[in-house]
């Protein structure tokens, strides 16, 4: 799992494809896209975004910066939410809008934790489960991140959430 940024792009109406494929040009000539989906170009590192934004107002093209948490999709098990809050790149790669999703796991801070029953309780508001070797990561929504909390603390688990920053 990794963080990665975006640019979510409002195209104007009207614009013929090769528009499209001019401005995905000149960002190549710019810096490396790491990856896109429809109008969201997704860059590795945020360096070459000011860059990008130059090009993007040259041509008239509003874009809004998005974090991303990102994932190999075959290490992502979604469930049915999956679709309402992230997506699967043609690269197979999993994205999650960290705007409005969060990932934790939990541990066994005391002897008497109970991790599988405190998931058994927050299932139902998993987005997806991410798998890192031998580390368990589960997705929700952002707004639940005080639920997770509760459970976990009636479960005697703690939480560790994932910081993008702290890596």
């Amino acid at each position: 799992m990794k963080r990665v940024y975006g640019l979510e792009m409002r195209l104007p109406e009207g614009k013929t494809p090769g528009f499209y494929a001019q401005i995905v040009k000149g960002i190549a000539e710019r810096t490396v896209l790491y990856d896109r989906h429809k109008e969201l170009l997704i860059f590795g590192d945020s360096s070459g975004l000011p860059n990008v934004l130059e090009l993007l107002a040259h041509y008239k093209v509003e874009a809004e910066p998005v974090d991303l948490l990102c994932a190999p999709s075959e290490n992502v098990r979604g469930t049915d939410r999956f679709d309402d809050f992230a997506f699967v790149s043609r690269e197979g790669r999993a994205y999650f809008d960290l705007a409005y999703a969060a990932a934790f796991r939990l541990n066994e801070q005391r002897p008497e934790a109970e991790t599988a029953p405190a998931l058994m309780q927050l299932e139902e508001h998993l987005l997806a489960e991410i798998v890192e070797g031998d580390t368990r990561w589960q997705v929700i929504e952002r707004q639940l991140a005080d639920l997770a909390e509760r459970v976990a603390r009636a479960y005697h688990c703690g939480v560790e959430w994932w910081n993008p920053d702290r890596l």
